[in-house]
């Protein structure tokens, strides 16, 4: 779940309005291209899940689109653990690195409870930042389609 759903960028004020009204009732991916920050830190603790070869890499700008909010369909739900293996609770960040596409990125949404993730072409290797600097770290719920999802499921 999204803690609070105030715009903090630029495009968030600007496209808001119009993501509210005609993107969001046909999708349920709430994390956009503006939310994702490339990262630069290494984290110990990733956790690798395989890619379905079977759809498109996101090779360009168009594919990126294309593939992210309308051909990938597989998604992977997390829960956040902490170290003793208890339910994590507060806010936290999902962020990716694929070493095929050599590319880093954190979601700048704070998320709490469950959260899914969309599955592209290349396996991916995923990693939790919990608050104040906490130790925690993902769990595997499933890997489903995104049309099955919960509605309490963020997709990012």
């Amino acid at each position: 779940m999204i803690i609070e759903t105030r715009p903090k960028h630029i495009l968030d004020w600007l496209l808001w309005p119009i993501l509210r009204l005609i993107w969001e009732p046909v999708s349920r991916k709430q994390a956009h291209w503006w939310h994702w920050r490339k990262y630069y830190f290494v984290h110990i603790e990733m956790i690798e899940v395989a890619g379905d070869p079977m759809v498109k890499p996101r090779n360009n700008i168009w594919n990126n689109f294309w593939q992210s909010n309308f051909a990938w369909h597989e998604v992977v739900v997390f829960k956040v653990v902490n170290q003793d293996g208890s339910d994590y609770i507060g806010t936290y960040q999902i962020g990716f690195y694929s070493k095929t596409e050599k590319r880093r990125q954190l979601c700048s949404i704070l998320l709490t409870g469950q959260c899914a993730c969309l599955l592209g072409h290349f396996s991916t290797n995923f990693f939790v930042i919990a608050d104040q600097n906490r130790r925690a770290s993902l769990k595997i719920i499933k890997i489903t389609k995104k049309e099955c999802l919960e509605s309490n499921i963020l997709l990012i």
